[in-house]
């Protein structure tokens, strides 16, 4: 079976008198075909958006985030990528820390990159967000 482009597909199997009909989602997504290895430099602060990156675009393959906590307490970095999924996190950093995350992304994709923080009752709370194009 050939099916053009990327995203998400919804198929079904067809159902006989002895075996039931199945449903489910297929994601296709774009290989890291040429994949390289790239240093992202990442500042956590508690100015608008909450993260920023240099660059915002780099190659698939391995990426390492070279991440500083500018001053926002107790905060860790979540990477994260839908298809095909994976993700990472730091420790949690105060203002002045440091930290390397690396991932091998094998696909061209949006990573999400978020700032969070834990709350008083111990949940997650997004403090910055924004996004790295993988090509």
């Amino acid at each position: 079976m050939t099916l053009p482009g990327k995203g998400e597909r919804t198929f079904s199997s067809v159902a006989t008198a002895s075996s039931r009909r199945i449903t489910g989602a297929l994601h296709l997504f774009e290989p890291c075909t040429h994949p390289a290895m790239t240093t992202v430099d990442l500042s956590m602060a508690k100015s608008p958006g909450g993260i920023t990156l240099s660059p915002t675009r780099v190659p698939c393959g391995t990426v390492t985030f070279d991440v500083t906590d500018v001053d926002t307490p107790g905060t860790s970095l979540l990477v994260s990528v839908d298809v095909p999924p994976l993700s990472g996190v730091t420790s949690q950093l105060d203002p002045g820390g440091t930290a390397t995350l690396r991932l091998r992304f094998a696909a061209k994709a949006v990573v999400h990159r978020d700032a969070v923080q834990d709350d008083a009752v111990g949940d997650s709370v997004v403090v910055g967000a924004g996004s790295l194009t993988l090509y």
